[in-house]
């Protein structure tokens, strides 16, 4: 008998397939790319490259691509963590911007789009775990923005 999958493993796949998509639409449709796109695209990726780093360091080993806690995850609400509440999606919707600007590419840009609509399905469930666990996390999520600081996802 197999045992049950973990809710939000399909906003998992969702959000892989699509990331998959965006990595190798550029080649599969023939597009190319030069001048300012290239350096507007990857600087911004660059920068968001960055700042999904310094995520990924300071969530450590609470760490995981699944919207529910790990049993020894502790709450992280420093570094990145205090403007927004899930900045390494904040930086992974802005690496897939900044290649959708290095391509100069409007499809590019709806799957974007279409991952920030993923994203904000998947907090909304982690959020829900995180309510749970952590009651603290309440007063936080009221402070900080979701994805964009002061500006989105209260």
């Amino acid at each position: 008998m197999s045992k049950p999958l973990t809710p939000g493993v399909g906003w998992v796949v969702a959000q892989m397939i699509l990331l998959a998509v965006q990595l190798t639409y550029p080649l599969t449709a023939g597009l190319s790319f030069s001048g300012w796109s290239v350096w507007a695209g990857a600087s911004v990726m660059t920068l968001a490259g960055t700042f999904a780093l310094w995520a990924l360091k300071t969530l450590g080993r609470s760490l995981t691509p699944l919207p529910k806690p790990k049993d020894d995850a502790v709450l992280v609400v420093a570094g990145p963590y205090r403007w927004v509440r899930h900045p390494i999606y904040s930086a992974l919707l802005l690496v897939c911007g900044g290649w959708a600007v290095m391509w100069v590419s409007s499809i590019l840009l709806a799957l974007t789009a279409t991952l920030f609509i993923i994203f904000l399905f998947k907090t909304q469930l982690e959020e829900q775990w995180l309510v749970l666990r952590y009651p603290e996390y309440e007063a936080y999520r009221k402070k900080t923005g979701r994805l964009i600081p002061r500006i989105f996802g209260r």
